[in-house]
């Protein structure tokens, strides 16, 4: 998941997603196949597949073999559908969804509600990557869409303060009664998925 749409961000999000491959951990890395024209388009917050596919095969040496394009998916519910729908239809058994620091549990989130409601059964993880201290003061704006915390109003500032914003979202999104947005799963949720998915 690209969260943020920030090249410095997205370059740390690249080398883990490399070290990861590499490391064994997974046999395939999956980008969100929104392009860079339709993400100007919308103003969504993800600066296309080609940034991630130029890291990905470029610096980081990945096979283009090893990276498969999702559906363009226009929002965190949409991708995680998304990808549960091509890892079943790929036979994949486990998955490791990725994105920044503050979005990972959110991503999270949504993977777990997208298993329950596609009725799809795997192991789910979750991967981040570290954000350099420096990073933490960068001024930041994040198009919000409908259903967003902030009601579809831009969130800026400094990285950490979207933090806030994004906790915010996950208390929303698990209501599952508000309009406008795809809910997921709540915090309780996630943790009796996880508690099951250490017993498989």
């Amino acid at each position: 998941h690209g969260a943020q749409g920030d090249a410095e961000l997205d370059e740390l999000e690249t080398v883990q997603a490399g070290e990861f491959f590499y490391n064994g951990f997974c046999k395939r890395v999956v980008l969100n196949g929104l392009t860079a024209e339709v993400c100007k388009e919308l103003n969504l917050a993800y600066r296309g597949y080609e940034v991630f596919l130029e890291g990905l095969t470029e610096r980081m040496s990945i096979p283009m073999e090893n990276i498969q394009l999702l559906v363009p998916s226009n929002n965190t519910a949409a991708e995680s559908e998304n990808l549960l729908t091509l890892a079943r239809e790929c036979g994949w058994k486990t998955i490791t969804v990725m994105s920044y620091p503050h979005h990972q549990l959110r991503c999270f989130l949504q993977i777990v509600e997208a298993m329950r409601k596609l009725d799809i059964r795997g192991r789910a993880y979750n991967q981040s990557f570290r954000v350099k201290d420096s990073l933490w003061h960068k001024s930041m704006t994040k198009a919000v869409m409908a259903g967003g915390a902030a009601g579809g109003v831009s969130v800026v500032g400094e990285l950490r303060d979207h933090v806030s914003a994004e906790f915010a979202r996950i208390v929303k999104y698990g209501q599952k009664k508000s309009a406008g947005f795809i809910p997921h799963a709540t915090i309780e949720e996630a943790f009796a998925y996880i508690r099951e998915r250490e017993k498989e």
